[in-house]
């Protein structure tokens, strides 16, 4: 068991798990079973608008305004979105720099989306379009 002054800055994980995250779990697990579909709709987080009362809470988090804050979804996923969106590559210039420790799902998803993109804009599969880099130690 951690120490109760215990916090974590390690990279790929959950770290801690929040002092009230088990209990709200259970609570909503025990509204599913009670409730089923209706969860979506009924209790005080119905789950269908569970996203529109966060974002004051993650503005005070980060120091910002309500209206500032996107949230979005999980990290694979907007991996996937910034690559199709933004990744123009050019016969001269294609390669990615990916941390070599990165998420495994990290790695799929440039290997895939790199070469998904290249064929995409009639580029063609290049070698190496996603180079893993490992850092020096300190």
């Amino acid at each position: 068991m951690a120490p109760s002054n215990a916090f974590t800055l390690w990279g790929n994980s959950l770290g801690l798990q929040p002092k009230m995250a088990k209990k709200y779990i259970d609570e909503e697990l025990d509204k599913w079973a009670k409730t089923g579909v209706h969860g979506h709709v009924q209790g005080s987080r119905p789950w269908a608008w569970a996203e529109n009362n966060i974002e004051e809470l993650m503005a005070n988090v980060v120091g910002a305004k309500a209206e500032e804050v996107a949230l979005m979804n999980g990290l694979t996923v907007n991996l996937h979105l910034l690559l199709l969106s933004f990744y123009k590559p050019t016969a001269k210039r294609h390669k990615i720099l990916l941390e070599d420790k990165a998420f495994p799902s990290d790695h799929v998803s440039y290997s895939n989306d790199t070469e998904l993109v290249l064929n995409l804009q009639g580029v063609g599969v290049m070698t190496a379009g996603c180079c893993g880099i490992t850092t020096r130690p300190t």
